[in-house]
């Protein structure tokens, strides 16, 4: 009897070791683990299956998963554990969705493992709502890049035709009567030019490919200067806040664009507080660590300039936020917004180095920050010739190099009209065909930077190994 006694009390020994060694390694790994009966009760489970429910471990004990957890997991979860008992057989890598017990409006993405145990059956699951958002942001990145591609090559194609509607609108100007119906009609077609042109801006920002005029400033300058324009952006019934940080970090940016973003803001801010409400201008010096960094998409550690606007009024849906920089994207009533303002938020931002995320929910308003890095050291200017003065136009030679033909012809016409000399190629292996071929030196270049055969840059590498001092001017649908 003794023996047998010292061979129980050996075996609970080494059983109660293995329960605590079995309870160490659950209770520390951040995958959830749960076992449960052939009734869906609960006989274990370990503490990040517990942080599921918000409830401690024990709380779990002889209870299912409905009493316990959120509804829509247990209705996804409980039928394949039905199946994985009629069968016997384990699911793997199963994909759950469910709503946070904390915050309703919060999804939760998970990743189910279940299988048959003698006896009972077990579930591994691993919560993946991290990994789920930086997929999902990188996708939104993605699409992104791809909608700022097309919508580049469309705003360079579309300022081609512009500028010869433009430019040859203006010639018919200079040969009618100003009093003339006919000048009227002119100034009609030039003024829907203009206004055309403004959205190709805004597709250039959005696409990154305008060209920016970057020097270090500070924010709280720029918003400074903007304030004094609110009054007449937003209606009285907004009350408007501001709370600028003293000693804010200098960033690199292009002024009169950061004023754009503020104002595109701002009137996005007032238009989502139709019966009024209060709108918030905040600046702040941010170290963002590698936690943050890493669950938003792109975005690196170090310190940067942060920039919020926030409103009070009827927030966003997850839907509408998807969408929200896409170009020509709108909520608004037909013939009240082009869908192109912060669209060119987030190029001006993204093109300045910096990032710009929102945050918002129906009913509980809106904040948008933008996110720039500090300004490390002043932006160096190439020096600018100083311009001959007086030249004599009839004996200079102009030689202009552009492959689109609307473009070219227009702009030899007003060459041409005010008494220069001009040339013509199509692109840059024909402009230097027309070089070797001139017995008078060509006075200026006027070249596209892309083209086919030879692009601009290219084209001015060559014509100055052979003349130095030669003048050559870049221009881009761009």
């Amino acid at each position: 009897l003794e023996t047998t006694q010292i061979i129980a009390d050996t075996a609970r020994s080494q059983h109660q070791q293995a329960e605590s060694l079995l309870d160490f390694v659950l209770n520390n790994s951040p995958v959830g683990f749960s076992l449960h009966d052939r009734n869906l009760r609960l006989v274990r489970i370990n503490e990040a299956g517990a942080a599921m429910s918000a409830l401690p471990a024990a709380a779990h004990m002889g209870r299912t998963l409905e009493e316990v957890m959120p509804s829509d997991y247990a209705d996804a979860v409980e039928p394949v554990m039905q199946e994985v008992l009629r069968l016997g057989a384990p699911v793997l890598n199963y994909p759950i969705v469910s709503a946070h017990l904390a915050d309703p409006t919060q999804d939760r993405h998970y990743i189910g493992s279940f299988f048959p145990v003698r006896l009972s059956r077990g579930s591994v699951i691993l919560e993946t709502t991290q990994y789920r958002h930086l997929e999902e942001q990188l996708l939104q990145a993605q699409k992104m890049e791809a909608v700022g591609r097309l919508a580049g090559g469309v705003a360079h194609d579309f300022n081609n035709m512009l500028t010869a509607i433009k430019s040859y609108s203006e010639l018919l100007l200079a040969d009618v009567d100003p009093a003339s119906s006919q000048a009227a009609d002119l100034q009609e077609i030039t003024k829907a030019a203009d206004r055309a042109s403004a959205l190709t801006r805004q597709l250039l920002a959005f696409s990154r490919q305008q060209v920016l005029q970057p020097r270090v400033v500070n924010l709280n300058d720029i918003v400074a200067d903007v304030q004094k324009l609110l009054t007449r952006l937003t209606p009285e019934k907004i009350e408007i806040v501001s709370n600028l940080e003293p000693g804010l970090w200098t960033v690199t940016a292009d002024p009169t664009e950061i004023e754009r973003v503020i104002t595109n803001l701002v009137l996005n801010a007032r238009d989502a507080m139709p019966d009024g409400g209060r709108l918030l201008l905040e600046t702040s010096n941010i170290d963002i660590d590698e936690e943050y960094a890493s669950a938003h998409a792109g975005m690196k550690p170090g310190p940067y300039v942060m920039l919020a606007v926030t409103d009070t009024g009827s927030g966003m849906s997850r839907e509408v936020r998807e969408r929200l920089f896409e170009p020509f994207f709108t909520t608004k009533e037909k013939g009240k917004g082009t869908g192109l303002g912060l669209s060119s938020v987030y190029g001006v931002v993204r093109q300045s180095g910096g990032f710009v995320w929102v945050y918002s929910e129906p009913g509980r308003g809106t904040t948008f920050n933008v996110y720039l890095p500090r300004a490390i050291e002043a932006v160096t200017r190439m020096p600018v010739r100083t311009p001959r003065q007086n030249p004599r136009v009839d004996s200079e030679t102009i030689l202009i190099v552009e492959d689109n033909d609307e473009v070219r012809n227009v702009a030899t016409r007003i060459l041409r009209r005010n008494g220069y000399r001009v040339l013509e190629a199509a692109n840059g292996a024909e402009a230097l065909r027309v070089c070797e071929s001139e017995l008078v030196p060509v006075d200026l270049i006027v070249t596209d930077i892309v083209m086919p055969e030879m692009g601009g840059p290219e084209l001015a590498g060559r014509i100055r190994e052979t003349q130095p001092d030669a003048r050559i001017l870049f221009t881009s649908g761009y």
